[in-house]
């Protein structure tokens, strides 16, 4: 069953590797957070070991150490790092300041110590910036960087009036950052750290803080930071090991981590002919026991990704838009003996989502809009991946004025793309308006237009003042071109609930066999002929049972037999999951597919009730609840409902034979 704990190695930064204090104050303290940081950089990761890239954040593998070097927690690093955010697009720019980058990531740790208050480690420095520091890797220290003779420290300054006062960006509305040295006013006291920041006429860079010493820049921009426990393993590599697969560890570079006992376990090949190896209960029983096992495993780990996703939605009520695999990882408890390691994992969210919300002035609603471009994914609605762009002609027909000193602008607007707009989707242009560039958002008004690719709009009433008035007066007419713009759809968490469908689709449909687009184009042609079927007499379940049953294909391509990895016959994975308990399956990821038809929870992907985001994942929350509960009873079996059937059958047999014996009395 589970290893032998007694045995377990204390847990020791790996060969190879130092653990940093990451600030001077914890070099004498008996419990210490470190970086952990390679002797000899990866000639393609360098030193620092980076688990993932987040919008706004770099998150790196540390740890908490004690006075002896002995580790007892393994970490994850978030670093705050607005120069990530440098190529956001143009439409969304001014949404970025320095001030709403810091709420953003406050409320992430926030969100992240709600749903996890064992996995989190409170610094302060969530929400107060530190100090700039630098790893001296040769000496093992941490480095603030100090004027000479003073040993004043360099600060992140975070005055406005200081750096109105030298002529430098706002920090509050800006994403220009500096460090100072406080009470100096003179440009050699301000230091740029973002490529957003002028620098000041005279003024130092960054490197002359270090004297020449060789060190390494761990946070020099003093961002603010998020400790948290480390989840080292991928969603997909867990589901990878429940088809039998080792996991390598984590990966440096070229290097592999062993970060304590049950990595190490992990990390081995098995041969799933031999014995249970303490991965699962069923082990033993062949692939027939490992097919049930890894049912129920699959759905626990959906079912805490659910859980992970809603929460965070519910702290931040915006969608993430973005979700993947990769968005999840699976945290490793230490194994305890007489229970399977992979039982005790729990699923978590480790990336919040690329996601900006714009708040359109005049607008009843706000957009949520990924701050980078998102490619095509299967994991993705079309809409999101697929909202045009590019530059347009636009005629001025009429200014508009509105109340207060706000004003709107009627006009038409040419392009060639197509310009696919709907229901309440939103239309940016940014127009020359004198020396400068003015923002305007519009509602297309598609039943107007006049011939292909010509759209009539009135937007939005934004404040101008007169100067901007007469300039947009004057260019009434005329065409004006390339006039960039954008479509904004509008999107909310039902787009999240498409991606986790695609996810359960991913984890109990997918093998090597049957690769993820296949799966899912299956999937979606189901949920369109469950659909074409509705009837509210007749659950989704029950339509898709008597669709299984009706055509072989359906069968074939999305049968139990898709949860193995290893050969076995689509009849004899019938016997070993209820056919009901697999359409159950099948009916929660159709009805999470938005838009499909009356089956579905959400009806487009946008709607969902203001305020209560989150809610949309509780019906699915729910139906992967109950299919825990009846896939358990398929592994543990439950001893008191087994005695009570074994008491009934005896107790017929024996008035069976009563009957019997009465009945051949006679004949004695």
């Amino acid at each position: 069953m589970s290893p032998d704990v007694s045995a377990q190695a204390t847990w020791q930064v790996p060969d190879g590797y130092v653990a940093i204090p990451i600030a001077a104050d914890q070099l004498q303290a008996p419990l210490r957070l470190c970086a952990v940081v390679a002797r000899e950089p990866d000639p393609a990761a360098g030193h620092l070991v980076t688990l993932r890239e987040l919008l706004d954040a770099r998150v790196l593998l540390g740890c908490l150490t004690d006075a002896g070097g002995q580790v007892h927690r393994w970490l994850e690093l978030w670093f705050q790092d607005p120069d990530r955010l440098a190529d956001v697009p143009a439409l969304i720019e001014a949404e970025l300041t320095n001030l709403a980058v810091d709420r953003r990531f406050t409320t992430q740790y926030e969100a992240l110590r709600r749903a996890e208050p064992d996995g989190v480690i409170a610094t302060g420095a969530e929400g107060r910036h530190p100090l700039p520091v630098f790893l001296d890797v040769e000496a093992g220290q941490p480095v603030h960087p100090a004027e000479p003779g003073t040993a004043s420290p360099w600060q992140l300054c975070t005055d406005d009036a200081v750096l109105e006062e030298c002529n430098l960006p706002r920090y509050s509305t800006s994403l220009a950052r500096y460090l100072h040295l406080p009470g100096k006013t003179d440009a050699a006291s301000f230091i740029p750290v973002t490529q957003r920041s002028p620098a000041p006429e005279g003024g130092l860079a960054l490197g002359d803080l270090l004297g020449g010493r060789d060190l390494l820049p761990l946070n020099p921009g003093a961002g603010l930071m998020i400790v948290r426990e480390l989840a080292p393993m991928g969603f997909e590599t867990f589901l990878d090991l429940l088809a039998g697969q080792s996991w390598p560890g984590l990966r440096h570079g070229r290097r592999t981590l062993h970060l304590g006992t049950a990595t190490r376990m992990m990390a081995t090949d098995r041969d799933l002919s031999l014995p249970a190896d303490g991965r699962l209960f069923l082990g033993t029983h062949g692939r027939r026991g490992r097919l049930v096992e890894s049912y129920h495993l699959r759905l626990c780990a959906l079912a805490g990704a659910i859980e992970a996703i809603s929460q965070q939605v519910a702290a931040t009520q915006r969608p993430l838009l973005n979700l993947t695999p990769a968005s999840l990882a699976v945290r490793l408890p230490p194994p305890s003996r007489g229970l399977p390691y992979l039982w005790a994992v729990r699923t978590r969210l480790v990336d919040p989502g690329h996601v900006v919300e714009l708040d359109i002035a005049g607008a009843q609603e706000s957009y949520a809009m990924p701050a980078r471009p998102l490619g095509p994914s299967s994991y993705r609605p079309d809409a999101i991946s697929a909202a045009a762009e590019g530059h347009g002609s636009l005629r001025i027909r009429r200014v508009v004025p509105a109340a207060g000193d706000a004003t709107s602008l009627e006009g038409t607007f040419f392009t060639d793309q197509r310009l696919p707009v709907a229901g309440h989707d939103m239309v940016w242009f940014r127009l020359p308006v004198g020396t400068s560039r003015l923002d305007f958002y519009a509602r297309a008004e598609t039943e107007t237009a006049l011939a292909h690719g010509e759209w009539r709009f009135r937007t939005i009433a934004r404040a101008l003042d007169p100067t901007q008035v007469a300039h947009l007066e004057a260019a009434a007419g005329p065409s004006i071109a390339d006039v960039p713009f954008k479509v904004i759809p509008m999107l909310g968490t039902p787009c999240d609930l498409f991606s986790f469908a695609v996810l359960c689709t991913r984890a109990l449909l997918v093998g090597e066999q049957h690769p993820l687009p296949v799966a899912l184009d299956e999937m979606l042609s189901l949920a369109r002929h469950a659909a074409d079927s509705h009837d509210e007499k007749r659950p989704l379940s029950t339509r898709i049972r008597e669709l299984l049953e009706a055509d072989s294909r359906w069968s074939e391509s999305l049968g139990p037999h898709r949860l193995s990895h290893e050969p076995i016959e689509p009849t004899e994975a019938w016997d070993l999951v209820p056919p009901e308990l697999w359409s159950d399956t099948l009916a929660m990821i159709v009805g999470a597919f938005p838009g499909i038809g009356p089956d579905s929870i959400c009806p487009d992907l946008a709607t969902c009730p203001r305020g209560g985001a989150h809610t949309v994942f509780d019906a699915t929350r729910h139906e992967l609840d109950q299919l825990l509960l009846r896939t358990r009873s398929l592994i543990v079996i439950d001893f008191t409902y087994n005695r009570e059937v074994r008491n009934a059958i005896r107790d017929l047999t024996l008035s069976l034979d009563e009957h019997v014996e009465a009945a051949n009395a006679p004949l004695r």
